[in-house]
């Protein structure tokens, strides 16, 4: 599982870790030491993974070349938590979804979860790749237009 976000990874990754899943972080920032893995924010007691040891990978970039390097390691599910800015304003397009889904495994096509704004993702792309299949489906917490018509 891929995890696009500077403080999401923290939140999800021990529920993916308890699900069997590999968890790949992806943030703009790098987090090179331990330190700057942690979480800083408040965190309920025995949840999430408030030292940030539970991704297998920590990986970051703002181009999108680094981005299409985490979207080709193979991810069977990716979730998308990253704030709406000029500079994240359609980050997912054609050319990302296509990436993610040719380097799935084992047959595999990838789900998305999104709980960003919907204009991180170039809807129309989005759309016809659920319609051709070459995603399993999309879980969206904001859509573009928001609401839907």
């Amino acid at each position: 599982m891929g995890a696009l976000s500077d403080r999401w990874p923290f939140t999800v990754a021990r529920q993916a870790v308890a699900l069997g899943m590999t968890v790949h972080a992806y943030t703009a920032t790098p987090k090179t030491t331990p330190q700057s893995r942690q979480q800083n924010g408040y965190i309920i007691p025995g949840t999430g993974d408030p030292y940030g040891e539970l991704p297998t990978s920590w990986n970051h970039g703002t181009s999108r070349d680094t981005l299409r390097s985490i979207l080709s390691i193979g991810l069977d599910h990716l979730v998308v938590a990253v704030p709406l800015t000029v500079e994240t304003t359609r980050l997912l397009d054609e050319y990302e979804i296509q990436t993610l889904s040719s380097h799935c495994k084992n047959g595999h096509k990838p789900f998305i979860v999104n709980i960003s704004r919907g204009k991180v993702f170039n809807q129309d792309a989005l759309i016809e790749s659920l319609r051709s299949g070459e995603i399993s489906g999309a879980a969206l917490d904001m859509t573009d237009p928001h609401p839907l018509p």
